[in-house]
């Protein structure tokens, strides 16, 4: 069991710790609306449907938090995720000085989420000790996209969309040009890079940003 990989839920630069799941979860599931509004039907027996916009993608799971084996109360573990939903002072929404609970992503081995907020949280407490001390209790979580729409966690990676088999989560003062020199070889195929994996802005990309990486140099000729 020593080459597990935890799955971890991770706020961005200032927002507070990093948490390490105690048990990875069963399943995750990924959801994405589109939105389409009726058209003029007079006289029709449907209306044309006109679509509007896109939605955000959430991704929903079920966590299990266990502290049994050593007596602790489990919240000092659930209370972790809960603050990722308190408003922090030193995160500023756009260009206001007013506070915001942090942006955070879910990460499982290979799998990275787009950055999210967790919209939602549902705290279930099922065992207790006999001095009534929590000691096991279900997540119900709810993470929904907030930025960073070139992110396609659900995708097969080798088939349709972005076709890399490889993901490089981007470091703190990162850039694809670092990226292109150390997993490819040459710096100077990071305008290639970024097409590949559809960025608009490859220059001002976030710490955390995923970026695939294709199986071989080839791949990138299309794109060059």
């Amino acid at each position: 069991m020593s080459g597990l990989a935890k799955a971890t839920i991770k706020p961005e630069d200032g927002g507070g710790d990093a948490l390490e799941v105690m048990f990875n979860p069963q399943q995750y599931v990924f959801s994405r609306d589109n939105r389409w509004s009726p058209g003029h039907a007079q006289g029709q027996n449907a209306p044309q449907m006109r679509f509007t916009s896109g939605g955000a993608t959430t991704l929903t799971m079920d966590l299990v938090f266990d502290t049994t084996d050593t007596g602790e109360d489990v919240r000092q573990r659930t209370g972790k995720l809960a603050d990722m939903m308190l408003v922090n002072k030193s995160l500023h929404q756009d260009n206001s000085n007013q506070g915001r609970p942090p942006k955070v992503q879910f990460s499982w081995g290979p799998m990275i989420s787009f950055m999210a907020a967790i919209t939602h949280l549902q705290l279930t407490f099922q065992l207790f000790s006999e001095n009534g001390t929590p000691l096991r209790a279900k997540a119900s979580v709810t993470f929904t996209q907030v930025d960073d729409p070139n992110a396609r966690p659900w995708q097969n990676p080798t088939s349709g969309g972005v076709t890399g088999e490889r993901v490089h989560r981007l470091g703190p003062r990162e850039t694809l040009e670092l990226i292109a020199f150390s997993e490819l070889g040459d710096a100077s195929l990071w305008r290639p890079l970024a097409a590949f994996n559809g960025f608009d802005d490859p220059l001002r990309l976030r710490a955390g940003t995923p970026v695939f990486l294709p199986p071989s140099v080839d791949e990138l000729k299309d794109h060059g």
